[in-house]
């Protein structure tokens, strides 16, 4: 029993013997609004059905994407409209392991990345200027939105969180771990010189830190986006 009919499927490399979908449901069991996740194996036999209560109904919650972590276990992402993004992290029987809500007063993040020290990157955004109870502020209100990445430990604890832009608007989309830290893409608005402000791909090179090595635009005189990055 879904509350509306988009299912959401993985958009991530989640391979070998997992499968899942799921979307916004009804917990039998408690009659409340509820994210559900069903794993199923290559030949479509259910393997388990799991239900997840939004830790506050208040919001406006819609299942994003999922990533299969190294302990066999599942990382999935529900987005919280403009309030930020909820964690949910689920071991290989779908049973929770912890859960952790960003607030980054957006409409939460748009990809998520395993680090070789077993914790996470969250690819996400921010509205400059705002206050959030668990991650540090972005730059004045100036410079409108801010790409923001967050560091995440194993146990689903922030480590550290830190945003990038300039004063126009600026998004993170996806990112990898590199040998010496980590590669992050997103767009930035600018200038084409044509009376007209079009995003173009913005990549950032940075440390273990979060720290800036280098910053590069690439683009033309129409919009750019970045899919995906490898090294």
């Amino acid at each position: 029993t879904c509350f509306d009919d988009k299912l959401w499927i993985d958009r991530n490399a989640i391979d070998g013997p997992i499968y899942l979908f799921g979307g916004r449901r009804h917990n039998p069991e408690t009659g409340n609004a509820c994210i559900g996740l069903t794993r199923i194996d290559e030949d479509g036999n259910t393997i388990w059905n799991r239900y997840y209560d939004i830790p506050n109904r208040r919001y406006e919650e819609k299942p994003y994407g999922a990533i299969a972590t190294d302990d066999d276990g599942i990382l999935a992402w529900v987005d919280l409209y403009g309030v930020g993004v909820w964690l949910i992290k689920l071991d290989s029987l779908g049973n929770m392991e912890w859960d952790l809500i960003i607030e980054t007063a957006t409409e939460g993040a748009y990809d998520l990345y395993q680090t070789r020290d077993e914790g996470y990157l969250v690819f996400t955004n921010s509205i400059a200027g705002s206050t959030y109870g668990s991650v540090t502020p972005c730059h004045p209100a100036t410079n409108i939105l801010d790409g923001m990445l967050v560091k995440v430990s194993k146990d689903g604890s922030i480590e550290w969180n830190k945003c990038y832009g300039g004063t126009g608007i600026e998004r993170f989309y996806t990112g990898i771990e590199t040998g010496d830290g980590y590669l992050v893409a997103g767009t930035s608005f600018t200038d084409d010189g044509d009376d007209h402000f079009d995003h173009d791909i913005w990549l950032l090179r940075l440390n273990y830190d979060g720290d800036t090595i280098w910053s590069r635009l690439y683009g033309g005189t129409g919009n750019e986006e970045p899919i995906r990055v490898f090294q």
